[in-house]
């Protein structure tokens, strides 16, 4: 079975500029997962409340930012980044959509799955 996906701001903004972003949800089971500050950190860029708009046009589940475990706190991420992976922990079926590269070493020490936006492609 697909895993729900759950969505970093980089590859969201990458794939918004090659009309890729619908290319996401056929990836996955149920709507993309995309934390609050994931989407604060988009809509903070140039073009931000475009690519919002559209992800309002997808499948797509905006998330309230939940409690960051220590285990992830330590990595020292930005907080989009620790929003996905906290987002991910604990919960079997869910795999993160990264690109930085910090941020995919701490998936990988702990066991989340994931894909960068390459993968989407």
């Amino acid at each position: 079975m697909p895993d729900r996906l759950v969505v970093n701001a980089s590859p969201l903004i990458l794939l918004a500029k090659v009309n890729g972003l619908d290319w996401m949800s056929r990836l996955g089971a149920g709507p993309l997962i995309v934390p609050e500050a994931v989407r604060s950190e988009v809509e903070a860029g140039p073009a931000g409340h475009e690519v919002v708009g559209e992800l309002h046009k997808l499948s797509v589940e905006f998330a309230t930012d939940v409690p960051v475990p220590a285990v992830v706190s330590a990595w020292d991420l930005g907080h989009g980044e620790s929003q996905v992976l906290a987002a991910c922990l604990g919960h079997a079926g869910r795999k993160a959509i990264l690109d930085d590269l910090l941020a995919r070493h701490c998936a990988r020490a702990l066991q989340v799955p994931m894909i960068g936006t390459l993968g989407v492609v």
